[in-house]
């Protein structure tokens, strides 16, 4: 696709004044090979998200397509009348550092206020993992799935789900219910992509309270568990002690449970002990 864009840009540019083309011309050129890259990306995601045609085929299939245009237009020949001042903005420099660097800096900021303050950017995210059957799922539980990694909802019946990442996400739900909510889950998501799993006996879970649970747990994890930005309703999937677990802050007193493989329980126990000192 890069390819695909700066052939077609080069090519408005060289037929309509080549060395000599004006603003105008460098804008709509500009424009043009976003616009080619944009309905590019478009076309793939409908293809993977309406067709269900796997990533990796239509990625390598649009590839070969877009070289294959990039050397029809050009007839295998290289392009070099372009003007000075276009290829200065790629190329150029400003107080000695490359302008791609400044370029990289703008993106980055507008993709993160896009992907992280807007609901559109969480939509994105929650694509990556079948945001249908996440859709149908909460709808039969009575809920949203979370969008966003490390974030968490409880629900009226106590019940609490976590979100890991864009496509992972555990329930809880009281002990004997199960099979049934497997069983729920199985026909919400009948007719789409998806993997259900009865962890119930995989983990343990570890409560923590008392004022001075952050001094205790802060020896255990590498993560900033201040109640200024782990407060009631956060948690976070993190290392913990010589382990992996889900933290999770459960109120302001503060109570927070700890989840680790249940291989790790005796373990995690005695790590806290030793972190209490007793």
């Amino acid at each position: 696709l890069v390819a695909l864009a700066a052939v077609t840009a080069a090519v408005i540019v060289e037929r309509n004044g080549g060395l000599d083309a004006d603003n105008p011309t460098l804008l709509l050129a500009a424009t043009a090979s976003v616009g080619i890259c944009s309905a590019a990306g478009g076309f793939l995601g409908i293809m993977v998200t309406r067709f269900r045609i796997p990533p990796f085929i239509v990625s390598l299939s649009l590839m070969q397509i877009a070289r294959g245009l990039a050397f029809r237009l050009t007839d295998g020949k290289s392009i070099s009348a372009i003007p000075e001042r276009w290829t200065a903005f790629g190329g150029g420099s400003l107080f000695g550092i490359p302008m791609p660097v400044f370029l990289m800096i703008v993106l980055y900021i507008a993709a993160h206020i896009l992907m992280s303050h807007t609901s559109f950017g969480r939509y994105v995210y929650a694509v990556g993992g079948n945001p249908e059957a996440a859709r149908l799922c909460g709808e039969n539980l009575g809920c949203r799935f979370p969008e966003e990694a490390n974030s968490k909802i409880t629900l009226p019946d106590h019940s609490a789900l976590t979100c890991l990442s864009n496509d992972h996400w555990i329930f809880e739900t009281v002990d004997g219910l199960q099979v049934q909510i497997l069983q729920q889950l199985e026909r919400a998501a009948a007719n789409q992509f998806h993997s259900f799993c009865d962890v119930s006996d995989m983990y343990a879970h570890l409560v923590l309270s008392g004022p001075e649970a952050i001094d205790v747990l802060a020896q255990c994890v590498a993560i900033d568990i201040h109640p200024s930005v782990f407060g009631p309703g956060s948690t976070a999937r993190c290392a913990f002690a010589d382990t992996v677990a889900q933290v999770s802050c459960l109120d302001s007193s503060p109570t927070f449970e700890i989840s680790v493989l249940s291989s790790y329980e005796r373990y995690s126990t005695d790590w806290l002990s030793m972190a209490i000192g007793g």
